[in-house]
């Protein structure tokens, strides 16, 4: 499955319903489904909001490939590198203390991290790759 889209919210939304309507067609659980889309929501969402927030020229592209019990999936994009270059830990945040304490943010890297495996990111020829896999049939739950 390729996909190609413009870097903006409601191109994000399009992408999403055109991949689980191409996922629906690969007969996956319905677990599995939820958790590429929930995966790939967050993906997208942060280059709209990161990488391509001051670029009215970004673009971004998904390719899924099937591979027996895995999706191999990597993702381009043609806007700001990652800070320093790397991926960002994936730590869940801490979420002690009072309500209004709570932070907003801080819990994407961590799912992506955890509901896919062999996360990879380089930058070459002006683009961002990220690379990822997901474990079709897996237990999602968390410990």
């Amino acid at each position: 499955m390729h996909l190609a889209l413009a870097c903006d919210a409601m191109a994000v939304r399009t992408a999403l319903q055109n991949l689980r309507d191409g996922l629906n067609e690969l007969h996956l659980s319905q677990d599995d489904t939820d958790r590429i889309e929930i995966v790939m929501a967050e993906i997208l969402n942060n280059i709209v909001e990161h990488a391509c927030s001051d670029r009215p020229d970004c673009n971004i592209g998904i390719e899924i490939l099937r591979k027996s019990s895995d999706l191999q999936v990597t993702v381009t994009d043609n806007g700001c590198a990652m800070p320093g270059g790397t991926l960002p830990a994936g730590i869940l945040t801490d979420i002690q203390g009072s309500r209004d304490s709570l932070p907003e943010g801080g819990f994407g890297w961590f799912l992506i991290r955890d509901l896919t495996t062999n996360v990879s990111y380089s930058r070459r020829d002006q683009k961002n790759h990220l690379s990822f896999e997901f474990e079709l049939g897996r237990d999602t739950v968390t410990n």
